[in-house]
């Protein structure tokens, strides 16, 4: 915490509270001519300054960190903010306000809330929050400033705090694209069969008679002509090969995290069938695309951490399929993942 930061500032409805209870007490020392108002009115007299120097001792020692229960989470999903104050004075603060601007940089929105909490003495006090993170993207939750009163309420302390946290917010997987995930791989061998040896996504593991549910592009024609039954290539993802996740993304936010959820979707059973991923996503603010290959799970989610860290204005771009022309020319085929007629289309497409 940065302590050039705080001011102290005079609460006046309390102070004027206050100075007419000790004119009140005045009063009454003089008509009464009684100790026990003279006690009162040293204790009035001693008792502003005594809370004044605890709020100081308080506001030079107190140290402030925030933190999260998680560093990402799914969309949906319910993430405790934790928030601990250490207080080695022997002052407590019995009312604290603490404003927070939490921010979504992907989207580019953000609201405030303003948090209450006492401060117990010579120890620890914590505070956890439950937040619901209902939208995708990089959430950066910071601490703008913090008010502090004085035991009397006279006094307040503020302070501009900076400590700050992020959570990112990833896709919900899309049990469709998953299912359908064989099928992409198998467009992508079609597609590559006929090129360079050592380009194609899958191989020929096994010939075999083929079983109601087969799909009638695995069928191997040659093979059959000379048996009395249908033959059929089965296929299996090359090790090594990697299937290249191209992402145009849309300004709508519906629309675009649609098609986060169906790529978080397509990379993760891709990746758990071994098959590596690149995902690529268009860049403006580099004019370049920015790649992130994938071999794991856990490096699916630090590719969209990573992918979230830009707004979603700078990935936008009508000549994206022009730019993979030139900025890929030895790429045969990708696979596209964007928003048409209403739904997510994906499909095979050769980048020509």
């Amino acid at each position: 915490m940065n302590k050039d930061t705080h001011k102290f500032v005079l609460r006046p409805v309390r102070v004027i509270v206050y100075l007419i209870l000790l004119a009140l007490d005045i009063f009454m020392i003089y008509f009464m001519r009684n100790y026990f108002w003279q006690l009162i009115a040293a204790i009035l007299v001693l008792a502003p300054w005594i809370s004044f120097l605890g709020l100081w001792w308080v506001s030079s020692c107190l140290e402030i960190e925030l933190g999260a229960g998680n560093r990402y989470c799914d969309a949906g999903d319910v993430v405790p903010l934790e928030i601990r104050m250490k207080n080695p004075a022997y002052c407590p603060i019995l009312d604290s306000r603490i404003r927070f601007r939490i921010g979504n940089s992907f989207f580019e929105n953000e609201s405030d809330i303003t948090l209450s909490m006492p401060i117990r003495m010579h120890g620890v006090s914590f505070l956890r929050v439950p937040l619901e993170f209902r939208d995708q993207g990089r959430f950066v939750i910071a601490i703008q400033g913090c008010v502090f009163q004085d035991l009397l309420g006279l006094v307040e302390c503020r302070w501009k705090v900076r400590q700050e946290c992020e959570i990112f917010s990833l896709p919900d997987r899309n049990p469709e694209e998953e299912d359908l995930t064989e099928q992409y791989l198998s467009g992508a061998a079609e597609t590559e069969e006929s090129k360079e040896k050592g380009n194609d996504f899958s191989e020929v593991s096994d010939i075999r008679e083929y079983i109601p549910g087969d799909r009638i592009r695995d069928i191997h024609w040659k093979l059959t002509a000379k048996q009395d039954a249908l033959m059929v290539k089965e296929r299996v993802a090359v090790a090594g090969s990697e299937m290249v996740l191209v992402l145009s993304l849309s300004s709508e936010k519906y629309e675009c995290e649609q098609i986060l959820s169906s790529a978080y979707g397509i990379a993760a059973s891709m990746v758990a069938k071994r098959m590596p991923v690149c995902l690529i996503c268009w860049n403006r603010v580099g004019y370049c695309f920015d790649e992130y290959r994938c071999g794991s799970e856990d490096e699916i989610r630090q590719a969209f951490c990573e992918l979230f860290r830009i707004p979603v204005r700078d990935r936008l771009d009508e000549h994206q399929s022009i730019y993979m022309k030139n900025f890929y020319p030895h790429l045969k085929s990708y696979l596209s993942i964007q928003r048409e007629d209403g739904k997510v289309q994906v499909e095979m497409r050769e980048n020509v």
